[in-house]
């Protein structure tokens, strides 16, 4: 049933903080107990994977191996890869996706081609592609992503 005919705000039934829950007093919102599991947490900085409530969040990946977009999109396409299978997931199952690039003007075509032929064709994500300055210069790409857990019955 539709949440508006409910008279519940989607945001509310998925526990999510947005300008209405706040305007109506919403603080918080759980019908289940909240589960949080963190994956790589050897990096005193980050983990590598967090799983909360059936969603997995990816930690931005990148890959100095290559010396140009083509083999740093592969190769950080295969860590996510990587990293969705050991949370218990697939890119079948992507909801968003955030890349970054050191040059959009330069590099666009050549990641898009290499992700259209990665990507799910029957299950693709929302997406962001933006330019941004990196944390190392021979880094020209990074790609982070967000999942929902599989199903036990997948």
């Amino acid at each position: 049933m539709n949440a508006f005919r409910l008279g519940i705000s989607p945001a509310i039934r998925l526990g999510i903080s947005s300008p209405y829950c706040r305007r109506y007093g919403v603080r918080s919102f759980s019908n289940a107990t909240t589960t949080t599991t963190r994956i790589g947490v050897d990096d005193p900085r980050m983990s590598r994977i967090v799983i909360h409530n059936n969603i997995v969040y990816i930690s931005g990946q990148t890959d100095t191996s290559a010396d140009d977009i083509e083999g740093q999109t592969l190769n950080t396409l295969k860590k996510v890869d990587d990293l969705l299978a050991e949370a218990g997931t697939s890119k079948s199952e992507l909801i968003t996706a955030s890349i970054w690039l050191k040059n959009i003007e330069k590099d666009f075509h050549s990641m898009n081609a290499i992700w259209s032929g990665w990507v799910d064709p029957e299950n693709k994500p929302v997406r962001a592609t933006v330019e941004a300055n990196m944390a190392r210069p021979q880094i020209l790409v990074e790609i982070q992503v967000t999942a929902a857990l599989r199903n036990e019955s997948d």
